[in-house]
Parts: structure tokens; sequence; C-alpha cells
């Protein structure tokens, strides 16, 4: 399953690459070149994840020991990375949806927004320091759900602006003009609430100890990438 992710990765990578360097609209040189870039390291990240996914199932295969969670997927270090990467992104949207709003809510919006990002960095920073299992869990734990929190409002913030915008353009130019808009929010909300159903569906595996609980995690990186390069 992870390698078929994979390979939906690479697809939308390359078409990633081939839109931005051959896009209609005015890019400048370093938007061109941070979206490459943004798209690169997560395509990294991808990588990486699917090359220790495989390490790990052949080191189990020869050794067949595993005695917690981290023994069978050692690609724990690219969740933060991926996590953060896709937040961040996300969250880079939602910035530029409320610009030209009052200063007020901009406030409340970039003070959320900082609060949510160094309170998912603090859980992945606790995930990629120590080596104690049951710490590892709990910030695994907390990164997740903090990203799954971060979707979620995410959703409910980009929806609400992009909603605001479809009407007043629609009270200008008529309701046949509202329909890119709806397109736009099916887009974000879509991207978001996937991400954030995989998150509640790692969540449930890994604090109910379901049995295959590997298998949501092995295939996050996958999913964030994907769903982060489709916007």
């Amino acid at each position: 399953m992870s390698a078929i992710l994979y390979g939906t990765v690479i697809s939308l990578y390359l078409f990633c690459c081939h839109s931005v360097l051959n896009s209609q609209k005015n890019y400048s040189a370093w938007k061109k070149w941070f979206l490459l870039g943004y798209a690169s390291i997560l395509f990294s990240l991808s990588t990486i994840a699917v090359v220790e996914d495989i390490r790990s199932f052949l080191f189990l295969m020869a050794c067949q020991t595993g005695n917690g969670i981290f023994d069978f997927i050692p690609s724990y270090v690219v969740l933060p990375l991926g996590i953060w990467a896709a937040d961040i992104f996300m969250m880079w949207h939602c910035v530029v949806l409320y610009r030209g709003t009052s200063h007020i809510l901009q406030i409340i919006l970039y003070s959320a927004i900082v609060l949510l990002l160094l309170a998912s960095i603090v859980s992945g920073s606790f995930l990629l320091a120590t080596n104690l299992a049951q710490i590892q869990i709990e910030s695994l734990l907390a990164l997740i759900s903090i990203s799954f929190i971060i979707n979620i409002s995410l959703s409910i913030m980009i929806s609400v602006q992009i909603c605001q915008h479809q009407r007043n353009i629609m009270e200008v130019l008529g309701s046949s003009h509202g329909v890119l808009y709806t397109h736009i929010i099916i887009l974000f909300v879509e991207s978001c609430g996937l991400i954030a159903a995989w998150n509640l569906v790692c969540l449930i595996f890994i604090a109910g100890s379901i049995s295959g609980f590997e298998i949501p995690l092995a295939l996050l990186p996958h999913i964030l990438t994907w769903f982060t390069l489709k916007d």
C-alpha cells in the first residue's frame, strides 16, 4: 500500500514541477523556486519514509522481533517533518485569504496559528529528542492530535472566508460568478478534511493499541505529501 501511494506521489510531484515551470501565471523567479523547493522537500520526506518502511520490513523479517510501535515504524523521524510541512503550507493559504480583513481579526488568526504551530513543534521535538518508547508514543499522539485540530480549524476558517468572498462577488456580478469559489472551497476543505480524517484514524489505532496500527502510520507521510502537492 505504501509503495502504491508513493507511486502516485511521484506522478503528482512531476506534474507539480511541470505546472510550476510551464505555468501561464506570472510567477516571479523566487516564487517558482520556493514552490519547487517546497514540493521537493515533501517528495524527499515521502521517499525517506518508503525507504525506511522497506528497511523496517526487511529487519523484522530477518529478526522477527518487535516490542513496540517504533520497532515497526523507524520512519517516525519523518512524521514530525511531514506534518509540519503540510500544516505550514495550509496555514499559509489561510493567512493569504485573510489579508485585507480587519486588524483585530488578523491578530486573532495569527495568534491562534502561532500557538498551534508552537505546540506542534514542541510535541514533535520531544518525539525526535527522546529514546523512551512511552514518551515517544505520547508525543506522537500529541503531535497528530494538534495536526488534527489545525486542519479542522483551517477547513472552517478557509471556508468561511471564501464564502464571504463568494457572497460579495455574487452580489456584484451575479450568481453565475460564484461557482468558481465553490470549487475552491471544495479543494481546500477536501485536502484539510482528509488529512484530519487520516490523523483521526491514526489516533484511534495508536490510542486503542489496535492490531495493524503501523499501517496508517506508515501511510501518513505519503497522505500528507499527496494532499499538500495536490493544492
